[in-house]
């Protein structure tokens, strides 16, 4: 997934905790990937009850580590 299509703006105005909609606008992927990344070993995601819950500075460290801060 290049880094060109991940909303930066989007991920640093989200709250701290989001759920996989706000994600799915972030990464700019279907629903269905991201709860495959939701799955993953070391993806910042916990499923609370029915439903996923995302760590906005957990995502922005698995991006750096992922695809390397660009900078």
């Amino acid at each position: 997934m290049p880094t060109e299509e991940i909303n930066v703006k989007r991920l640093e105005t989200a709250p701290d905790i989001f759920d996989i909609e706000l994600l799915q606008s972030i990464m700019g992927r279907p629903y269905r990937t991201c709860v495959n990344l939701c799955h993953s070993k070391g993806f910042p995601a916990k499923k609370i009850g029915r439903a996923w819950r995302i760590s906005r500075l957990g995502l922005q460290r698995w991006i750096d580590r992922e695809f390397g801060s660009g900078e």
